[in-house]
């Protein structure tokens, strides 16, 4: 995920985090309560939950840091999404299931495979 953001945070960016967000603690940052597309925080019960970030320079940090290492990633939260520019440009459903999770071509094979020699990716496929 770090590497994900590292790529897509800026001004017009956005990240969405939907599961068991009991593990979230948003002292330190602003829930967005609009998106582009309609209502980003969304409590269906206590244990699930979708909650929006704005994914710009000053919250990349607390993100990467505290967020995302306490709530979780890979155990409670299914789905994953990163908006940036009004592109949907990263989605994980079903907990990083591989044939649910997708990134746009911007980033580019370069990227992707440094990712898996870096051990971050197992691996991709072109669609």
């Amino acid at each position: 995920m770090n590497a994900l953001i590292g790529v897509f945070y800026g001004e017009n960016s956005f990240i969405s985090l939907e599961g068991d967000l009991s593990y979230l603690d948003t002292k330190e940052l602003t829930v967005i309560t609009q998106e582009p597309d309609g209502i980003l925080y969304q409590k269906e019960s206590p244990k699930r939950g979708r909650v929006v970030f704005r994914l710009n320079s000053e919250n990349r940090i607390l993100i990467e840091k505290n967020i995302l290492p306490r709530i979780g990633i890979h155990s409670r939260i299914w789905h994953v999404l990163n908006w940036k520019d009004d592109e949907l440009v990263f989605a994980s459903y079903d907990n990083f299931s591989e044939d649910s999770t997708s990134v746009t071509a911007a980033v580019g094979v370069e990227w992707l495979n440094s990712l898996i020699e870096s051990k971050v990716l197992i691996n991709y496929k072109h669609s």
